[in-house]
């Protein structure tokens, strides 16, 4: 029996070619210039600065802290969530969306919403922002059973403003309804 050998070299060719005889690949790193032109943690920071702007959003409407709701967003960002609802994508004064969720949402024994998947594109003032979303909704001892489930997609339109990183608008794109879907109906009833 014979057995195949297979090697494989791998060399740092970052284009840094001395007569100095080489003490390792941390010799050939020590003598890079540490500037860049991009700054990745600062990048870095921007993006987990805007997820945490909208991630606002559904934690604030599950402990039904609106403020945190409705310092989130501009004044009228534009709302889309016509692939569940039916309603066109309008703007919407923030004020208003919050009080209509503060009317509804309370109205559930529970609400957990759930995003990941986050993909963030920043240019300059602007950035768009993408991510998986699955919210519950439980409603106990309600004909037809207690949990409505929702799963989907958000884009998002972000600002810069001098208060900080702000939505400006919502697009929520309908994947799968689970449960009772009778569930908001019945909610809003109560």
């Amino acid at each position: 029996q014979s057995l195949d050998s297979t090697s494989f070299f791998f060399q740092a060719e970052d284009g840094i070619r001395d007569v100095e005889r080489s003490r390792g690949l941390g010799d050939v790193y020590k003598r890079q210039s540490t500037q860049s032109t991009w700054d990745y943690s600062k990048d870095m920071d921007v993006k987990e600065k805007i997820i945490q702007v909208y991630s606002d959003i559904f934690l604030g409407c599950d402990a039904h802290n609106w403020e945190k709701c409705l310092d989130s967003m501009v004044e009228e960002p534009t709302v889309d969530y016509s692939s569940l609802s039916g309603v066109p994508a309008s703007k919407v004064k923030a004020i208003d969306l919050i009080n209509n969720w503060k009317a509804f949402l309370p109205k559930f024994k529970s609400t957990m919403h759930f995003i990941c998947n986050h993909m963030v594109n920043v240019d300059k003032d602007t950035a768009t922002a993408f991510c998986y979303g699955h919210a519950i909704h439980i409603l106990p001892d309600s004909p037809g059973g207690d949990m409505w489930e929702v799963y989907g997609t958000y884009d998002y339109n972000l600002v810069n403003t001098p208060k900080g990183w702000k939505v400006s608008s919502v697009r929520f794109n309908l994947k799968y309804q689970g449960g009772n879907k009778d569930l908001p109906a019945i909610a809003q009833k109560k």
